[in-house]
C-alpha cells in the first residue's frame, strides 16, 4: 500500500519535521530555550492508515513555547 512505512521511519520522519520548524523558528528570532519539541511519530494519529486523504491531516508539528517567568 502507498504511504504505509515503518514506525521507525515515521518517527524519523516526525522528527526531522520537528526540528525543521524549530530552525525556522530560531531563524526568526525565538530564544531556544522557550522551545520545547517531542517528535510523536505515529502516537497521535487520528485517521486510519487507508484514509490516504486523512493521513495528511496527521503530519502536523506541536510545539510548546516555555514562558520564560515561569523558569
Amino acid at each position: 500500500m502507498i504511504g504505509v512505512a515503518a514506525p521507525a521511519t515515521i518517527q524519523q520522519l516526525a522528527q526531522l519535521r520537528a526540528e525543521s520548524v524549530v530552525q525556522r523558528l530560531l531563524a526568526a528570532g525565538v530564544d531556544a530555550e522557550r522551545i520545547r519539541q517531542q517528535p510523536q511519530g505515529e502516537t497521535l494519529a487520528a485517521y486510519a492508515e487507508n484514509d490516504l486523504d486523512g493521513m495528511a491531516f496527521d503530519r502536523f508539528v506541536l510545539l510548546s513555547f516555555v514562558d520564560r517567568a515561569a523558569q
